[in-house]
């Protein structure tokens, strides 16, 4: 169900955060398998456009629940070293981030964000989008209080085969 990743997330978070070496950047490895599998059972095929969809929505389930663990270990322990020199950038990546996820252009210095309203025509699994929408809203929110203890989370299981990986 939609509502472990969030928790599976952040479990994967906090024991990557405990074996994690000390560094300005705190960079932590966590990647997704099973991708494929998970589409199928649910009978979606993963070679379409809502397959596709689907992907890129776990993925990004993903990637905000990381983001919003990180934000709030950085409430506890302090952000990573080097986030306060780069604090504006990063929220601006965040907000990047954001951006492309729900469709829009990448906003520009000065420009209000509008909140993230992901498109659900390619998805009809609307727990999912909700789920992506708060987990982000929650990451940047809370990113803006506390900063991030981590500059780097997540990325693809042939890139780092040493990450951490969230199977479906």
């Amino acid at each position: 169900p939609v509502d472990a990743v969030p928790h599976v997330t952040k479990i994967m978070i906090t024991a990557l955060e405990a074996a994690s070496p000390a560094g300005d950047y705190r960079p932590l490895l966590l990647g997704m398998t099973n991708m494929a599998a998970l589409l199928m059972s649910k009978g979606i095929a993963y070679d379409s456009d809502i397959g596709r969809t689907t992907a890129a929505l776990i993925s990004a389930l993903v990637s905000g629940a990381a983001y919003q663990a990180s934000a709030e270990m950085a409430a506890q322990s302090g952000a990573f070293p080097a986030y306060p020199a780069q604090a504006k950038k990063y929220q601006q990546h965040i907000k990047d981030k954001m951006a492309a996820l729900a469709g829009t252009g990448f906003p520009q210095k000065g420009i209000t964000r509008r909140p993230l309203q992901i498109r659900t025509a390619l998805c009809p699994d609307t727990a999912l989008v909700d789920a992506v929408n708060q987990s982000w809203e929650n990451a940047c929110r809370l990113g803006k209080e506390t900063g991030f203890r981590h500059a780097h989370l997540t990325g693809g299981a042939e890139i780092m085969p040493e990450a951490a990986l969230v199977r479906f």
